[in-house]
């Protein structure tokens, strides 16, 4: 997602859509990154603590991070 500022304005560019975004669900990229690497970087981040609303999504299905 990408959110430029125009004269008075917003472009927001979103291939994959918003709703994922209004949801407050995180996903993984698979053409980006391993489950690993993206598990390690969610505990890293420390989201489950900072917002403890956000569901992070692992394949198919939600856990707690």
């Amino acid at each position: 997602m990408g959110v430029r500022l125009l004269a008075d304005d917003l472009y927001v560019a979103a291939p994959p859509g918003l709703s994922d975004l209004f949801a407050l669900v995180l996903r993984r990229n698979p053409l980006r990154v391993t489950p690993e690497v993206f598990r390690e970087w969610v505990d890293e981040k420390g989201f489950g603590e900072r917002w403890p609303m956000v569901q992070v999504m692992e394949e198919d299905r939600a856990v707690i991070p």
